[in-house]
């Protein structure tokens, strides 16, 4: 299991110990995601519709390639940003400058926006109702309670008759206590990053994880001892 630190380790040492680059180990993140939730659908890829909610930093960058993924097999997806998209940096704004391509919509999250806006802008995906709700908000490295907007956007989101997907971990709770804050995403299914988190292991997190699956990010599997020295 891995702390909030051993997830920088282990990015780090991907990158730096076996040259794979961040972008690769993005779109290895994005597509797994991708190909974990396609395989929970019961139903025809064009008679889905996905939401992908994507924070301002790397945990966003793989709701991108997620939203890349779920368009070419066919589902219609809405993306809405939490940040500008001058703000975006790195691998992060590359896989956002590449979905701008894509005919879907994009759209910034306005902190105007009232509860019932908040409703309509998630609850409907070109003429079709939302079935998922992916959540590319925080990572791993975010502490204490979701601030605006994100706060709202997840009350509005655990509300919704859909199924909710986490990417790394679920907004609003703790990677390392496993805590959830009073406003957390509350996922039917989690896919984390190389191995699953220490804080997962607090019953308390339970409830918001839901079925939890390990993806791999094209590193080998001693990328864990590595990033796991000994006591």
């Amino acid at each position: 299991m891995l702390s909030r630190q051993q997830c920088r380790d282990a990015d780090a040492t991907a990158i730096g110990h076996f040259g794979i680059p961040g972008i690769v180990l993005m779109e290895n993140a994005g597509r797994g995601c991708a190909e974990l939730l396609l395989s929970y659908s019961q139903i025809p890829s064009e008679d889905q519709a996905t939401l992908v909610l994507c924070g301002p930093g790397n945990n966003g960058g793989d709701g991108f390639v997620v939203a890349r993924h779920l368009y070419n097999a066919g589902v219609k997806v809405k993306v809405v940003l939490f940040a500008s998209g001058e703000s975006y940096s790195g691998d992060a704004l590359i896989n956002l400058r590449a979905l701008r391509h894509f005919q879907l919509p994009i759209v910034q999250f306005d902190n105007q926006w009232d509860d019932k806006k908040i409703e309509s802008e998630f609850g409907m995906i070109e003429r079709s109702e939302t079935r998922w709700v992916v959540d590319a908000m925080l990572g791993t490295g975010a502490h204490g309670h979701p601030r605006a907007p994100f706060q709202s956007a997840i009350g509005t989101a655990n509300e919704m008759d859909v199924q909710r997907f986490a990417i790394d971990l679920p907004s609003g709770l703790d990677c390392d206590s496993g805590e959830p804050s009073k406003t957390t995403f509350m996922a039917h299914v989690t896919g984390t990053f190389v191995d699953r988190k220490i804080g997962f292991q607090n019953p308390a997190a339970t409830a918001f994880l839901g079925e939890v699956h390990v993806i791999g990010i094209g590193a080998p599997p001693e990328i864990v001892r590595i990033a796991q020295p000994p006591a």
